[in-house]
């Protein structure tokens, strides 16, 4: 939030030195990256911050340094290298200049994008708000309230954003959202959406698209569906190129069908689906699917549902799909494809709230064609007796069994009920703890707390066993129905008053989700890791634990960390073990780090007979090992691999024939790879477009080396001419888009190499010219200087000195190779 407040502060603290004559050689090194900074030219700044700092450990200025690049770090999203140059930026290595509230300001940010909320509050609370200018003030006060609301506490959080929004700063209608949102959180939904229209009525173009989407959330939930209708309809006319856009879609969507206006539904799919992201597509079909069901329209409601259910079973409303998909069979009368959905539903989501619907479904097909269940109808004659009946007691908890055999787990609780009525709640706890135990699966929580309750409750003294098991169930309960403190609580007393207990191990891992989930993240890794350490929990707990872990540490940006955990999870179960995401992610990861044999090996484990992705998943991981080939100059394979993903046509198919087309030319056959990227250069993402004209102007250069080699000096020369016009649309086309930066400028760089090789100075040295002038201040133009000065032969070793001040560490690999190859070629000739 604050990020422009830092930025502006570091650009307006000119270090007091007198002249850059005068200056000591640590000043003028602090000076060199300073400015560096001030010109935008961050990268080098970074660099040149590094080297001050190793070169002058000691100096005055080591603060200062240790503050611009720790800002630095932090605009690049090099979040937890920041938190460690901050870190170390106190005592006698605190800044001389810099602010000590800017240096307060810096490290609450970085430690709140950190998700370190409560040291980012031992920061920000350091601050003197009273000595700051209303904008700076406005910043840290919203930073607080951020900062506050990640650590949970809810009231700070508001307390902090509403002093940010009285302050008149451009961060004013930020300050009203981010209070709306502490206010909701804390349970005050009616303050917030108040505060949500002070917000929207600022007319703040960068937050009223959020503000009101989020408005119309908090009126749907509190059963506003019109004024929840309105703020929806509010963003689809005014904000149709916002990011909120489809979410207000299918929140207006929503709002209309619990309203019972489908038609307006429908029409709403008409006018916006094809235009709107796949998953809230999807989100679409079922809403138009349920309008269609209300008003009798099974044919039409079956055609949505059946094909939202096609994208597969991890859809987020999967579940209720398929149940809605089985009722409008069973309406049609089609009951074979109705069993069949069923099936599928019991089959991917056993424990849905949709299972016992389900169940009576099926039963009222049965009754429909006839089918009765004769275990059921056996017993039925004894429980129909009445009481009195000596065997109705047993025979109520037999028809639970079958019951719940049968998946009609509502009916099987409403037996068991039946049976704790006519016994008592505690006479029989086990009763009442099965009892338990289906109201959990039924998702009725708060009945299953108030059994455990009961159980705990009782004046009758119970077993130790059975308060355990209540205990137990109680926080499992607690747990699904997001009462997440109380669940913390509950686990709490289970381990404080029964050390020794069967789930013990089980309930650390739960204290460590619950923990979590409350935003106490290092209490949460702490119980975690220690579960994970405990040779005692069985294995698979012990891997659960490490999976948050590792999931933690990728959302944190620690990527390493997160890849030695899982490679903790392999040692403990090998790498099957691990989730088919899981490898997926660790494949990629390996490839990005040039362990492309480990990355093969990583990958074997869901490409196999046992376990075999599907849909983009199986594109991506075909892709990803065609990488690993590539890079181990196993073309064969590297071949199979991207031919394999533009076969299935699921994804990355653009990509893969952009690889097959590099294969192709690395195997000699340049024929094939021009055929392959005269495809690609017809496509319709820029990207690939770039970087087929680029490889296309590659491979030509490849066949002129061949031609050149083999005597045919006219071959040769058109072969460079079509390398050069290939390369040439790319650099016009595309120069100044920044998203596909290098690549322009490595294709000026090509250009003036092909120059050269015609024998055009002229052409070169204007190719050249270009680079610097485009991109002067970069590694690339300043790669272009020294071949300007190579070039006008006087200036050679100019050259050679220019290319010795490049940070080869800083390069990109392809600038990298060539700046090492001219340094050899320069070095020779001397």
């Amino acid at each position: 939030m604050a990020a422009w407040l830092c930025f502006a502060l570091a650009s307006s603290l000119v270090p007091a030195t007198s002249s850059l004559a005068q200056a000591s050689a640590s000043q003028q090194e602090f000076l060199f990256a300073y400015k560096l900074m001030q010109r935008g030219d961050t990268a080098e700044a970074g660099a040149a911050f590094d080297t001050f700092l190793e070169k002058f450990p000691n100096d005055e200025q080591r603060g200062d340094a240790l503050y611009f690049r720790a800002l630095i770090y932090q605009q690049s999203g090099a979040l937890q290298a920041s938190a460690e140059l901050l870190a170390g930026a106190t005592g006698t290595s605190a800044p001389k200049r810099v602010p000590a509230f800017a240096v307060q300001l810096l490290r609450g940010q970085v430690l709140t994008d950190l998700g370190e909320y409560d040291q980012a509050l031992e920061s920000l609370e350091q601050i003197d708000l009273d000595r700051l200018p209303d904008n700076a003030m406005a910043s840290v006060l919203l930073l607080r309230s951020l900062a506050y609301r990640g650590a949970g506490n809810f009231e700070a959080s508001a307390n902090s954003a509403d002093a940010a929004a009285k302050l008149a700063s451009p961060v004013k209608a930020r300050a009203l959202l981010e209070l709306a949102r502490a206010k909701a959180l804390g349970g005050d939904t009616t303050s917030a959406l108040v505060t949500l229209a002070e917000a929207l009525a600022m007319d703040n173009a960068a937050v009223n698209p959020e503000a009101a989407r989020y408005a119309g959330d908090l009126s749907f939930s509190e059963g506003q569906l019109d004024e929840a209708s309105a703020y929806y309809t509010r963003v689809i006319e005014r904000y149709q190129t916002s990011g909120e856009f489809p979410a207000a879609v299918t929140g207006r969507m929503w709002a209309d069908l619990q309203a019972g206006r489908n038609v307006a539904v429908v029409n709403a799919y008409k006018q916006f689906a094809e235009s709107m992201p796949k998953a809230n597509q999807a989100e679409a079909k079922y809403l138009v699917a349920s309008a269609y069901q209300s008003i009798d329209q099974h044919a039409l409601a079956t055609q949505f549902l059946a094909d939202y259910a096609s994208g597969g079973d991890d859809q987020p409303l999967s579940a209720l799909v398929l149940y809605k998909l089985a009722v409008s069979q069973f309406e049609l009368a089609r009951y074979t494809d109705m069993a069949q959905t069923v099936a599928r539903l019991e089959k991917w989501f056993p424990e849905s709230p949709q299972q016992i619907d389900a169940s009576f479904l099926l039963a009222s097909a049965d009754a429909k064609q006839g089918r009765a269940v004769e275990g059921i109808g056996r017993l039925n004659t004894f429980i129909e007796a009445g009481p009195d009946n000596p065997y109705y007691a047993q025979a109520l908890l037999r028809r639970a069994a079958l019951f719940e055999q049968g998946d009609e787990l509502d009916a099987a609780a409403s037996d068991l009920k039946q049976y704790m009525d006519q016994k008592g709640n505690v006479e029989s706890p086990t009763v009442t703890l099965r009892y338990v135990d289906l109201n959990h699966r039924l998702g009725n929580y708060e009945i299953a707390i108030e059994t455990c309750d009961a159980i705990l409750g009782a004046a009758k003294a119970m077993p130790p066993a059975v308060t355990q098991e209540a205990l137990y169930r109680k926080g499992e309960a607690q747990t699904r129905a997001t009462q997440y403190r109380e669940a913390l609580a509950t686990f709490d007393e289970l381990q404080r008053d029964h050390p020794i207990n069967p789930y013990r191990q089980a309930v650390e891992l739960r204290r460590g989700l619950l923990l979590n989930q409350l935003g106490r993240t290092d209490e949460s890794m702490a119980v975690l890791l220690e579960s994970a350490n405990d040779a005692r929990m069985p294995t698979p707990q012990r891997v659960a634990a490490l999976r948050i872990i590792a999931a933690h540490l990728r959302d944190t940006n620690r990527t390493d960390d997160s890849a030695l955990t899982l490679r903790r999870i392999e040692q403990l179960g090998g790498l099957e073990t691990l989730k088919d995401a899981e490898l997926l992610w660790l494949g990629n990861y390996e490839v990005e780090r040039n362990e492309p044999a480990e990355a093969i090996r990583t990958l074997a484990v869901i490409d196999g007979e046992k376990r075999k992705l599907v849909g983009v998943e199986e594109s991506e991981m075909l892709f990803t090992r065609g990488r690993a080939y590539f890079m181990l100059d196993d073309l064969e394979n590297a071949h199979r691999s991207f031919f394999g993903v533009v076969a299935l046509g699921r994804g990355f198919d653009l990509e893969a024939r952009l690889f097959l087309a590099r294969t192709e030319a690395k195997q000699g056959n340049h024929d094939a790879a021009l055929i392959e990227l005269s495809d690609l250069t017809k496509a319709d993402d820029g990207r690939i477009v770039a970087e087929s004209l680029y490889e296309t102007g590659k491979v030509y250069r490849q066949r002129a080396d061949l031609l050149r080699r083999r005597g045919d000096e006219a071959g040769m020369r058109e072969s460079l001419l079509s390398a050069r016009a290939s390369i040439k649309r790319m650099v016009v086309l595309y120069l100044t888009v920044e998203a596909l930066q290098p690549l322009p400028q490595q294709g000026l760089v090509e250009l003036a190499e092909i120059a050269d090789e015609l024998g055009e100075d002229d052409v070169l040295v204007k190719e050249l010219n270009e680079l610097t002038r485009a991109f002067d201040g970069s590694p690339y133009a300043e790669y272009g200087r020294a071949l300007l000065d190579q070039k006008s032969r006087k200036r050679a070793d100019d050259a050679l000195v220019r290319l010795n001040r490049m940070d080869a560490e800083s390069l990109d690999p392809t600038l990298g190779g060539w700046v090492a190859a001219k340094k050899a070629e320069l070095e020779a000739m001397r």
